[in-house]
């Protein structure tokens, strides 16, 4: 893992790490798949991320998590991604979580049936840390941290409003094969010092699963020098 600290151009380091992940596993495969969330800090990010010379025709957008909204919602996480990145990658390569007939079960099972065709992983994972440690509708001491779903669950009473989401399920952030994070904010700096504290875990921070990944960047604009651990 490696902890970077960035007061200034945050958005602008997060999204070149970004990049250079998606260069380097386009090396790899043919294809990648991306896993964004929404949060306000997701568009500047990708605003930097647009200008970063990689080949976007061979990217899939899924997402972290979903209000459950309709996709030309306000509220919509996905609208919010689309937004930053629409002018770049082409339209059959953003995979939004869509709720059909109002069943949300069946349309997991569809949004689960997408990902396998992409090897049921995200190659990389892009997540907000929440001021209670959380990722996308994983919460600390709650039931979504407990689902042992191997794909996306559904939450029915999220502690951050709206109550229900859809979120990546706690197995699936651990098969990501990298992950960029960003934690942003004063207010935050329990939740990053519980995120580092060896004593904490995932269940008082689920934020912990990431440590899971095989190749992690956190970035921060909370001085380290002010962390107690």
């Amino acid at each position: 893992m490696k902890v970077l600290y960035e007061k200034e151009n945050l958005y602008e380091y997060t999204a070149e790490a970004i990049g250079q992940l998606i260069s380097k596993f386009l090396s790899m495969k043919e294809e990648i798949v991306l896993g964004l969330p929404g949060g306000r800090s997701i568009l500047p990010i990708l605003n930097y991320l647009s200008k970063h010379p990689v080949d976007w025709e061979k990217i899939h957008v899924f997402v972290v998590d979903e209000r459950l909204v309709p996709i030309n919602d306000p509220e919509s996480n996905f609208g919010l991604i689309n937004s930053g990145l629409s002018d770049i990658i082409p339209k059959e390569n953003f995979h939004p979580f869509i709720i059909e007939n109002q069943n949300e079960r069946n349309s997991l099972k569809k949004y689960e049936d997408e990902i396998k065709k992409f090897d049921g992983f995200y190659d990389i994972l892009v997540v907000s840390i929440g001021e209670d440690g959380h990722i996308g509708s994983l919460y600390p001491n709650h039931p979504s941290i407990k689902d042992d779903s191997d794909f996306y669950i559904i939450v029915e009473d999220s502690p951050k409003p709206p109550s229900r989401r859809m979120s990546i399920s706690s197995k699936m952030v651990t098969r990501s094969k990298a992950c960029v994070v960003i934690i942003s904010g004063n207010q935050k700096k329990d939740a990053l010092t519980k995120f580092l504290d060896s004593d904490s875990n995932y269940a008082n921070c689920p934020a912990k699963l990431i440590l899971k990944i095989p190749e992690l960047f956190v970035f921060t604009d909370i001085d380290l020098k002010s962390i107690n651990i």
